[in-house]
């Protein structure tokens, strides 16, 4: 008996083995292998070229999977939500996916709360389930480490560094990161400083910027009076004006004001979004301006001041007409500085130290600085409005020795301008100035656009050719 129960516990024991070796090869054959694109793939996801995705080849760019779904963190880069799909950027790469949603979706926000697909927002960056087999989307929720900044407008942009600073807090930013503005895909040339925008990102990573608020255009015409005086719009944008301007500023409604020669005429205005305003100076009333009086307190005491580029005694107060003044203060052995104050009330003090050149022993030239101590004024008398810089323009205008060109190809026959001043008709050229520029593209019946540009001091002509302009 004892012997026959022998064979038998053997051949049980195998049988398990078998069994368990069976098992786990079959195991092995269903889990998807390191590399292998799973529910990407299945939901058809794309680089911006339209081609299908590589295979990835870290673990870290997989969508997680768990039997039946996959879970992917993406921005949302477009919608249609009669057609019900979501178009979803991967975080990590230029890829898109478009993913349908039907009633069973469940979209919450950050909270956990429950919201409909239509109150999702471009640029939001969202986690997400969806099958493998049909690309439907299971789960929708906002994520909850991505950070918002919503009227950001204080911020500069280091493409090549991608470096992009907000209030004089550095984030960083990859090539693909998501950029919108104007209902479509758009890239950092197409924003200006003047721009308001909403920001995502999580620790020090941005994400996806979108365009809150663009800008739009006054186009000055009949300004044969006004040019070499100032234009005001609200209180951000001051300008000289040129001949033939065409002033990009914020989109809204503002109050203009133009001074020049004791005179100044205001007029109040609607910006659309890359849309051209028409003031027509002709049609303004032009009033006489009033006198104010300024005291300038300088240190050192010796310094020079010149003001609309004429040298003026400031022992006793200075009588200067409402609206703005081109300042320079200079003495030896300081640094000099250049800038403008607006004149608004009848009596005010300024006051303004000069910084020591240092390196002026050396030989070696430096850029002016000062050290602006805020206006003070004796009671009643109000304060006098005072800018540093000039203008909320931060635009270098330093141009490039020799007889380096900007060179501007095309759109072919439409109207350039280069910070707001008309250069001419593309094909055209201008000498090259170093810094961040705005150029700007117009012609009838055609949207205008402008792109900034970041010219280097490389020695170098540059040429740029856009691309043509939408027609209205």
């Amino acid at each position: 008996m004892k012997r026959a129960m022998v064979p038998v516990c053997l051949m049980i024991i195998l049988g398990i083995l078998g069994c368990y070796l069976i098992a786990k090869e079959y195991r092995s054959h269903s889990r998807p292998k390191r590399g292998e694109d799973t529910g990407l793939q299945t939901a058809g996801l794309k680089d911006e070229a339209g081609q299908e995705g590589q295979e990835e080849t870290e673990e870290e760019a997989l969508p997680s999977s768990d039997s039946s779904l996959t879970y992917l963190t993406a921005v949302l880069s477009d919608a249609d939500h009669e057609e019900k799909y979501l178009i979803l950027k991967d975080t990590e790469s230029d890829k898109e996916a478009r993913l349908s949603y039907d009633g069973t979706t469940q979209f919450t926000d950050r909270f956990g709360q429950a919201i409909t697909a239509r109150e999702l927002e471009y640029g939001e960056v969202l986690d997400l389930a969806f099958s493998e087999k049909n690309g439907i989307l299971k789960s929708v929720e906002e994520d909850k480490d991505i950070w918002l900044m919503t009227d950001v407008n204080n911020y500069s942009v280091d493409e090549r560094k991608g470096i992009f600073t907000i209030s004089g807090e550095a984030y960083r930013f990859t090539p693909d990161i998501y950029i919108y503005s104007d209902e479509t895909k758009s890239e950092w040339m197409n924003i200006t400083d003047l721009d308001t925008l909403t920001v995502r990102g999580k620790d020090r990573r941005i994400y996806s910027v979108v365009v809150k608020k663009g800008h739009g255009y006054i186009r000055i015409t009949n300004d044969s009076y006004f040019v070499g005086g100032w234009i005001e719009v609200g209180t951000d944008v001051i300008k000289p004006v040129t001949e033939d301007m065409l002033l990009m500023v914020p989109e809204g409604d503002f109050h203009v004001t133009l001074t020049k020669g004791g005179y100044q005429g205001e007029e109040d205005v609607s910006i659309v979004r890359n849309k051209e305003t028409i003031l027509d100076l002709s049609k303004i009333e032009i009033e006489e301006v009033a006198i104010g009086h300024v005291e300038f307190n300088i240190e050192p005491e010796f310094a020079q001041l010149f003001i609309d580029g004429d040298i003026t005694e400031y022992e006793e107060r200075v009588p200067l007409e409402y609206g703005i003044h081109t300042i320079r203060i200079e003495a030896a052995g300081y640094r000099p500085v250049t800038t403008s104050i607006k004149i608004g009330s009848e009596y005010a003090n300024v006051d303004i130290s000069l910084d020591a050149d240092e390196e002026a022993a050396s030989g070696e030239s430096t850029s002016g600085s000062a050290q602006t101590v805020p206006p003070t004024v004796p009671t009643p008398a109000p304060t006098l409005p005072v800018t540093l810089p000039p203008t909320s323009s931060s635009y270098d205008t330093n141009v490039i020795s020799g007889v380096k060109k900007i060179y501007i190809e095309e759109p072919r026959g439409t109207e350039v301008y280069l910070d707001g001043n008309y250069i001419g008709v593309a094909p055209v050229s201008t000498n090259k100035v170093t810094g961040i520029h705005v150029i700007t593209l117009s012609r009838s019946g055609y949207e205008t656009k402008s792109y900034s540009v970041d010219i280097e001091n490389d020695g170098n002509d540059i040429t740029f050719s856009f691309s043509e302009l939408n027609k209205l």
